[in-house]
């Protein structure tokens, strides 16, 4: 069947819609509902034709094939070379659509949204330092293969199995019932495998958040939350007091918010900061992780992603002898990073440096880092007055 409807695609362009028609492969009506659908959503048709049950997946693969000139792949149930596939980022997947899967003859397999995209390309050529093929997918299948390769949900899921199954947890647990379950092995997994997501995955926040049944787990990927597990509501008590122990907060205290922090180096050997705040809500404490990495390689302007022009302008400010330069943003927007690029970039011993923080996030050495301490009257104002003075 598919051979035959193969051999009456125009391969030269035309509405994919009006093809689809003419071969009878959709109605008029559906069409047009797809078309409403569309419009809502923002899809390709041919996904959003695929949502509504209007077309089998392997289907409409094939005829995009066709008319495409790229191999289709269907990744759901489709065996992913985990080792090829995190070559590249969570982020960088996530936010180009995109999944390397297999080796075959020296190429680098890769599934894509858009395969289309050549710049995609090309940069995946250079990152993974193989020539590239790029085989089409749909982006609900890429998604779904993404969540199945970054696995902290599985890793995570594995060590709640360990977990004995706990009815409730009362919240007036003693200390020693707090450390006791902080300390059991599948605990300690399930923060680990959380954290260490966070590292592999380039994300800049963590989000533990009680819901009414159970506990959400998000990170946030260039400024936007994405869900990555859930784990039942019993175990809150146990994690959250497994994360105040490596942060050196009390963990006898559940009704005030509190402050910490830690550190932690990934596979690879490089140092990660993590400042953590615990903020009591109706279904228990809310857990938030910020992730900073404590390398300097990540302040400098050539990893800002800016344009050649934006850069030589914002470099022309920062070396100004006067005046104020102001960097706003949403949290995870990349500020900091905006700010101690510019620091590294005109950081000489033949100037006087001064930075007041809250917290001082890296480390820069030259320059005179100073840590806002309301307790002992150290705070911006009174920092930066003793500073122009």
């Amino acid at each position: 069947m598919y051979g035959e409807v193969l051999t009456k695609i125009p391969t030269n362009g035309g509405p994919l819609g009006a093809a689809l028609l003419a071969d009878g492969l959709i109605e008029e009506v559906q069409l047009n509902q797809a078309l409403e659908r569309q419009e809502q959503t923002g899809q390709f048709l041919g996904e959003t034709l695929v949502e509504l049950g209007y077309v089998q997946p392997r289907i409409l693969g094939e005829y995009l094939e066709a008319r495409m000139g790229f191999p289709f792949v269907e990744l759901t149930g489709h065996d992913i070379d985990f080792s090829v596939a995190r070559a590249v980022t969570e982020r960088i997947a996530r936010r180009k659509m995109i999944l390397p899967f297999a080796i075959e003859d020296n190429f680098v397999c890769v599934a894509m949204a858009d395969p289309l995209n050549l710049a995609t390309v090309d940069d995946l050529k250079a990152s993974l330092g193989k020539p590239v093929k790029p085989f089409l997918a749909f982006s609900a299948d890429l998604i779904e293969a993404i969540n199945r390769t970054y696995d902290v949900r599985h890793k995570a899921a594995s060590a709640l199995r360990d977990i004995p199954e706990l009815q409730s947890i009362s919240a007036e647990l003693s200390v020693d019932d707090l450390v006791g379950l902080a300390e059991d092995a599948p605990i300690v997994r399930v923060v680990s495998s959380i954290i260490q997501g966070a590292i592999s995955s380039s994300a800049s926040d963590i989000h533990i958040e009680p819901q009414e049944d159970s506990v959400r787990v998000r990170y946030r990927l260039d400024g936007l939350l994405f869900d990555q597990m859930k784990f039942p509501l019993a175990h809150l008590a146990a994690v959250v007091s497994r994360i105040k122990i490596i942060c050196r907060m009390n963990i006898a205290e559940r009704r005030r918010p509190q402050d910490g922090r830690f550190t932690t180096r990934d596979e690879y050997d490089r140092e990660y900061d993590f400042r953590v705040s615990a903020m009591p809500a109706i279904f228990g404490e809310k857990i938030v992780m910020r992730v900073l990495e404590k390398s300097n390689s990540l302040a400098s302007l050539d990893k800002l992603g800016l344009f050649t022009d934006q850069r030589i302008a914002f470099e022309k400010l920062v070396r100004r002898q006067h005046g104020i330069v102001l960097v706003t943003g949403p949290t995870g927007s990349g500020k900091s990073t905006t700010l101690y690029a510019a620091l590294n970039l005109i950081n000489s011993p033949m100037l006087n440096i001064n930075t007041i923080e809250d917290p001082v996030e890296y480390h820069l050495e030259g320059v005179n880092q100073v840590q806002v301490s309301p307790k002992i009257g150290v705070s911006f104002s009174t920092g930066l007055r003793t500073l122009v003075r």
